[in-house]
């Protein structure tokens, strides 16, 4: 399985590869990683780590390149193929895992969360203008066994000294994803607090498919010097990839921010604790409402930028006895 996992990578590369050789320009890569050792426990939302390539400016044009044939095929969605905005076209190849409480239990009790693994393929366009941005997300991929959870789990508690995983045999079964998600976010606020940079950004989104359907709202704000022109991040986990990939390199070289923001959820499903969509499998109930809260900060050093945050949620399943803690660490590079 480690050479699965070895093929799986060169084959993410080269993806990637080829989608910036058909840009004019590099783009930018993101590379994300989540987990919940940053919060001292091993349950739920376990581990999260993802690679995407976002395009530069890309003109809807059906007539052009692959990618801007992507644009131009999108432009019926809302926010869409309008000439006053700017549209990039994004890919993310992501795998996510979930486990119960107790990862040393062979049989985990049936109250609990059940083990599952996620591996997907986004493609995203962004449509943005100086205030506002669009994105919409096709999210494709696979739960179950050909998601190499329990393959990666073992060899890196194995790495770490952790404990072994005893409850995979128990997962989720294979099934199929798709999944339609959107968010918009707009700037509310630019000004200056303390002789800093301040900005304060609401968002509203959804999604829909048989990975997840939900609706959320949210706000983050920003303190700090340089400010990125980007729209905050949002984590692996909400269901979205990181809109902080979307930006454009701050006029001076050196930049930092501090960043807090919550988010409200109305959730109707959710594969990984709810179980599999057409046949019978394991699975808890959903609580309908749910939120987040995350704080942290962003250094910025020319094109390279760094992220550091931590996310706490409510309770996101009935009977749930730990919460769902994880730390994240994104790296954002533009050649």
């Amino acid at each position: 399985m480690e050479h699965g996992l070895g093929r799986v990578g060169v084959g993410l590369v080269l993806l990637l590869a080829g989608s910036c050789q058909s840009a004019p320009e590099p783009g930018v890569y993101t590379f994300v990683f989540e987990n919940d050792v940053f919060a001292h426990v091993d349950s739920n939302y376990t581990n999260g780590v993802g690679l995407s390539w976002v395009s530069p400016v890309t003109a809807p044009s059906g007539d052009g390149t692959f990618l801007e044939r992507i644009v131009d095929r999108a432009s019926f969605l809302p926010g869409v193929g309008s000439p006053d905005r700017e549209h990039h076209v994004g890919f993310l190849f992501a795998q996510e895992m979930f486990t119960p409480d107790d990862i040393t239990i062979p049989n985990p009790p049936r109250t609990d969360r059940p083990y599952a693994g996620v591996l997907l393929l986004d493609t995203s366009v962004f449509a943005r203008d100086e205030d506002s941005m669009h994105t919409w997300t096709l999210k494709l991929g696979v739960v179950g066994p050909p998601a190499l959870a329990e393959e990666t789990q073992t060899i890196v508690h194995r790495w770490i000294g952790s404990n072994k995983p005893e409850g995979w045999d128990h997962q989720l079964h294979t099934e199929p994803l798709v999944n339609l998600n959107y968010a918009y976010d707009r700037r509310i606020v630019e000004t200056e607090v303390l002789g800093l940079e301040f900005d304060l950004t609401s968002n509203v989104g959804g999604a829909f498919g048989n990975y997840a359907i939900f609706a959320n709202t949210g706000v983050a704000l920003r303190w700090g010097r340089n400010l990125t022109d980007s729209y905050g991040t949002q984590s692996l986990r909400a269901g979205t990839q990181s809109n902080s990939v979307v930006l454009t390199p701050p006029a001076k070289p050196f930049g930092w921010n501090l960043f807090v923001g919550t988010q409200g959820f109305l959730a109707g499903r959710f594969l990984p604790q709810d179980g599999n969509t057409f046949i019978d499998s394991r699975g808890v109930d959903t609580e309908t409402l749910v939120g987040s809260a995350s704080f942290g900060f962003v250094v910025n050093y020319k094109r390279v930028l760094m992220t550091v945050s931590f996310t706490a949620f409510s309770d996101t399943f009935e009977g749930q006895k730990q919460a769902m803690e994880y730390g994240s660490f994104l790296l954002t590079w533009s050649p």
